[in-house]
């Protein structure tokens, strides 16, 4: 069976930077401009941000070279939060379902179009701590000295204990319009 190629159409996307997931990340052979190929990674971020190119993919092309002044290894230096050791390659495809931030700006080879120049890492907070337990309610001073006084057999006790807050309401009220400030 032959694997046909079939016209694909380019989507401009307005410089600017979005919300993405790496959608795919594969081999690649492009031109080199020199009457060459060369062979590189292409990248597909699908684009969450609200707006005109929610859902767009937009592609990035990167070449496989491993050091620290390659796109390649800048852009898994971000996505891992720290610099890899250059003498030692990594799986790049690990990183298809990261979310991050892409920068398309006008690709200054073709004025006319756009490309993926840069990736930040999303980092997600951490999510909130839970709320600390409320105290124990302590027995209003009537409630307290009324078992006491039952079985105390004529002694009485100190009626200056501690005052007491009044117990918080289960929940918030429904209607914040029922709040008086």
């Amino acid at each position: 069976m032959a694997l046909m190629t079939q016209k694909s159409e380019f989507k401009q996307i307005a410089a600017g930077t979005y919300y993405a997931v790496i959608q795919s990340i594969g081999p690649k052979t492009i031109p080199d401009g020199k009457g060459g190929e060369a062979s590189g990674a292409e990248w597909k971020f699908a684009l969450g941000s609200q707006g005109p190119h929610y859902g767009d993919v937009a592609e990035a092309f990167t070449s496989l070279a491993w050091s620290p002044r390659s796109k390649c290894y800048q852009w898994a230096t971000s996505l891992l939060g720290y610099a890899p050791d250059p003498e030692e390659p990594i799986d790049i495809e690990q990183f298809i379902g990261y979310e991050c931030y892409v920068i398309v700006a006008q690709d200054p080879n073709k004025p006319e179009r756009t490309k993926v120049t840069s990736l930040q890492r999303v980092i997600r907070e951490a999510p909130p701590l839970p709320a600390p337990p409320r105290p124990a309610q302590t027995p209003s001073p009537a409630t307290a000295a009324a078992p006491a006084a039952a079985g105390s057999k004529g002694k009485a006790k100190s009626a200056a204990a501690a005052p007491v807050a009044p117990p918080l309401p289960a929940a918030p009220p429904e209607d914040a319009d029922d709040l008086d400030f």
